[in-house]
């Protein structure tokens, strides 16, 4: 028996209607779209540039495709740079293709030095191609010396390495290089903290250390952070020792004594004094 049959052709799908994608605007900021961050009263705080902006008053260009951050009042704070800035009062240049930072009032936080720097306090040449920092003071907060660095009675710190300054110009830590008087407080090669007096604050300890007052011993290759008078705060154990396991961070006091697990180390001044509460 023969059987017909009719085959209707299925409906061609409607083809998609364009989509015109609008790019929101804040103030005169064009940012891309899923990108905006807003302060509580709504003025833009963080967005990704769709088109290089140039901030008015500054003529820094900050590049497209990169995101850039405003203070509340629309300020810039930071941004990826397009071309080099120049900041007049410090006598440095910022390297096009990097990140810079602001403070609110235009003056430089931290960008990438185009040119070596010397600064006079504390005296020190910082090298291009790194970053350099200024408190808002306009002082030097960090940069990678071009030099080695000499600590009074500490060491050196290693050049091309960042090294960073308490405001009166006295280094807040480095990486640690050349020992003196074969010192084996810390680790060379490793990051070193220090106290406003000079003191070794946090590091990692060289070679297992006895912490006097104690008969608690500390093990090599592991963080140690001191009090302001030298005396170890906290260290972790290299084999048992007060009812405390092989291997248990422990801390102490700036006498030795050994505190209860868990316990905060008393906090003292940089000269080795305990505040008053």
């Amino acid at each position: 028996m023969l059987v017909s049959a009719t085959v209707f052709a299925a409906p061609k799908p409607e083809a998609p209607k364009p989509v015109t994608v609008t790019s929101p605007v804040i103030g005169d900021i064009v940012c891309q779209p899923g990108t905006i961050v807003s302060y509580e009263g709504g003025a833009l705080k963080k967005c990704t540039l769709v088109a290089n902006k140039t901030i008015p008053s500054t003529g820094i260009v900050c590049q497209a495709n990169r995101a850039i951050s405003l203070y509340p009042d629309g300020a810039l704070q930071e941004c990826r740079i397009d071309k080099n800035v120049s900041f007049a009062g410090s006598d440095v240049t910022i390297q096009a293709n990097s990140t810079i930072s602001l403070y609110p009032d235009g003056s430089l936080h931290r960008g990438m030095l185009d040119k070596d720097k010397a600064v006079k306090e504390p005296a020190v040449t910082c090298s291009r191609n790194n970053a350099i920092t200024f408190s808002a003071d306009g002082k030097l907060a960090a940069c990678s010396p071009n030099d080695y660095t000499y600590y009074v009675g500490k060491g050196t710190c290693l050049p091309d390495n960042e090294v960073t300054y308490y405001p009166d110009g006295k280094i807040k830590s480095c990486t640690y290089s050349t020992p003196v008087y074969q010192n084996r407080t810390c680790k060379v090669g490793d990051k070193v903290e220090y106290y406003p007096n000079g003191e070794f604050k946090e590091c990692t300890l060289p070679e297992e250390r006895a912490v006097t007052g104690s008969v608690a011993s500390c093990k090599a290759d592991s963080p140690i952070s001191y009090h302001s008078n030298g005396a170890v705060a906290k260290c972790t154990l290299s084999s048992s020792a007060e009812g405390m396991p092989a291997g248990a961070v422990v801390q102490f006091d700036d006498k030795g004594k050994m505190l209860n697990p868990g316990a905060a180390a008393p906090v003292t001044n940089g000269n080795g004094t305990t505040p008053a509460k």
